[in-house]
C-alpha cells in the first residue's frame, strides 16, 4: 500500500500558496513519484475536512459541495469514497499528497480526527502528518483580514482566544493528531521566513518531503487587506454578512474575492503592546510544545515585535478614500458583467448559426460588439458570415395528405452552448432571438 502525506496547515502559513503549487506542478511532481489527487478538491482538498466533520456540522465547506442535511451527507461521503478508491488505485506506486488547512482548523474532536484516519487508512499504510505552526499574534493578524473577506465586522483586530481555545494552542493540537495517527507520523515545522528553506514554505515542503526542484514557481499569495479597503469592506458587511438565518448570504457574492483581488497588502497591525500581551497568553502551551516536539528550541517561537507600531494602526477612512475604494470596485464589477453579457451574446450567435439561421446570428454579434467592440469574435463571426454564400432554396413539401413528420434527432450541443441558464443565475429571463 503506498504511502500518503497529509499536510493540515496550520492556516495563515502559507497554505494558499503551497496547495497552487501541488496544482501547477501535478505532472512534475508525477514525474517524481509524487501524486496530488483531484477527487477531494483539484487544489485545496477541502472534501477531506468535509468529510470527517461531524455530522451535526453544517459550514461554507459543506454547503459549497452541496451538503445540505443527513441524507445528502451520506450520498457525500459515499461518493467521496468512490472517488477515493478510484484515483488511489489508478495512482499505486506514488507517495499521495494532501492539503488543507481546514483539517488542523475545523476537526477538533478524536471522534472527527479518526473517522479521518479511517478514511485514509483503507489505502495506505502508511499516513504522516505535515503541520506548520506560526507565532499567535502573527496568526490573528493576518486572519482578520480572512474575517473581513468572509463577512465579518468586528473592530478588534486580535479576537478573544477564549472563542476557539482549541484553535490557539499547538499543544492540544498536536496531542490530539498524535493520539489518533501515532506520534512518529507527526512531523511539525515553524513557520517563520527567517527560518524556512530559501525563506519559502514551498522550497521548505520540498526539502523536508525530498519532493526534490525543477518545479514551475508559484507566486505567493498575499492575503491580507490594505486598512482601508478592509475598514471599507467591514461596513460593507453590515450590510452584506456572511450568513444570513444561519445559511450563506447569497446576495454577497464575491465581495470579499473582489476585494482581495483589487487591494492586496500589508494588513492593520495592533499596538505592539497588545500583540505582545496576546502572545503571553499561550506561553504555557508554546513551552509544551517546545519541549515535547523541538526539545534544541531554546523558545518554540523567535519573540521579536520590532514589525509593531507603538500604537494601532489608524483605521479611518475619508470620504474621498471610500469613494476611490468604491471606484474601484464598480469598475471591475462592471467589466466583468460586461464579460458575460458578450459572451451570451456570442453564444447565442453561434446557436443561431448551428440552426441555420443566420439573420439571428447576425442579430446576436451585433448585439456583442455594441456590449462590448474591442473584442474581436463577434466581428470575425459576421465577417465571416458575410462571406458565407446564400442559403439554397429548399423544393416545395410535399402537399399535407403525403407529408411524413420525421422527428428531429436530438441536438446534445444546445444544452452545452446555450447560457440562458447563466442568464437566469443573474436574474434575467432567457434570450428571445430578436
Amino acid at each position: 500500500m503506498p504511502t500518503a502525506i497529509l499536510h493540515i496547515g496550520t492556516e495563515k502559513t502559507g497554505t494558499s500558496s503551497l496547495q497552487a503549487f501541488f496544482k501547477e506542478n501535478r505532472a512534475q511532481l508525477k514525474a517524481k513519484g509524487f501524486h496530488y489527487p483531484r477527487f477531494a478538491g483539484m487544489m485545496n482538498h477541502t472534501a477531506l475536512a468535509a468529510y470527517a466533520a461531524a455530522d451535526a456540522v453544517r459550514d461554507d465547506l459543506r454547503i459549497d459541495l452541496g451538503v445540505e442535511d443527513a441524507a445528502s451527507l451520506s450520498t457525500f461521503r459515499a461518493e467521496l469514497e468512490r472517488r477515493a478508491a478510484a484515483e488511489i488505485a489508478a495512482h499505486a506506486g506514488q507517495v499521495h499528497l494532501y492539503s488543507n488547512e481546514h483539517c488542523s482548523s475545523r476537526l477538533t474532536t478524536t471522534d472527527e480526527v479518526e473517522r479521518l484516519r479511517s478514511f485514509l487508512a483503507r489505502h495506505y499504510d502508511d499516513i504522516r502528518i505535515a503541520v506548520y505552526l506560526r507565532r499567535q499574534d502573527q496568526v490573528a493578524v493576518s486572519l482578520y483580514s480572512t474575517l473581513l473577506k468572509f463577512g465579518g465586522d468586528r473592530t478588534e483586530i486580535l479576537p478573544d482566544p477564549k472563542l476557539r481555545p482549541g484553535y490557539w494552542n499547538y499543544d492540544t493540537l498536536l496531542t490530539l493528531w498524535a493520539d489518533v495517527f501515532g506520534r512518529d507520523a507527526i512531523v511539525p515545522r515553524i513557520f517563520d521566513r527567517a527560518e524556512l528553506n530559501e525563506g519559502s514554505v514551498v522550497r521548505d515542503f520540498c526539502a523536508t518531503w525530498g519532493l526534490g526542484g525543477g518545479y514551475a514557481d508559484v507566486a505567493n499569495a498575499n492575503e491580507s487587506l490594505q486598512p482601508v479597503a478592509g475598514e471599507v469592506l467591514r461596513r460593507l458587511n453590515t450590510a452584506f454578512p456572511g450568513y444570513v438565518d444561519g445559511d450563506l448570504n447569497r446576495m454577497r457574492g464575491e465581495l470579499g474575492a473582489r476585494f482581495g483581488a483589487l487591494f492586496p497588502g500589508r494588513g492593520p497591525r495592533p499596538a505592539r503592546a497588545e500583540a505582545e500581551a496576546f502572545l503571553d497568553r499561550f506561553a504555557a502551551s508554546n513551552e509544551a510544545v517546545r519541549a515535547a516536539w523541538f526539545p534544541d528550541r531554546a523558545q518554540l517561537f523567535t519573540v521579536e515585535f520590532a514589525g509593531y507600531p507603538a500604537t494601532a494602526d489608524a483605521r479611518s477612512v475619508s470620504f474621498d478614500e471610500a469613494i476611490e475604494v468604491v471606484t474601484a470596485l464598480w469598475h471591475e464589477t462592471q467589466s466583468t458583467e460586461i464579460g458575460l453579457r458578450y459572451q451570451i451574446a456570442l453564444k447565442d450567435g453561434q446557436i443561431a448559426e448551428l440552426e441555420g439561421d443566420p439573420e439571428t446570428a447576425r442579430a446576436a454579434y451585433h448585439r456583442a460588439l455594441r456590449i462590448d467592440p474591442g473584442r474581436a469574435a463577434a466581428r470575425k463571426r459576421l465577417d465571416a458570415l458575410s462571406l458565407a454564400p446564400p442559403r439554397a432554396v429548399l423544393p416545395e413539401p410535399p402537399s399535407p395528405e403525403r407529408q411524413t413528420v420525421t422527428p428531429l434527432p436530438p441536438r446534445p450541443w444546445r444544452k452545452r452552448l446555450s447560457l440562458n441558464g447563466l442568464r437566469r443565475a443573474f436574474g434575467r429571463p432567457p434570450h428571445e432571438p430578436s
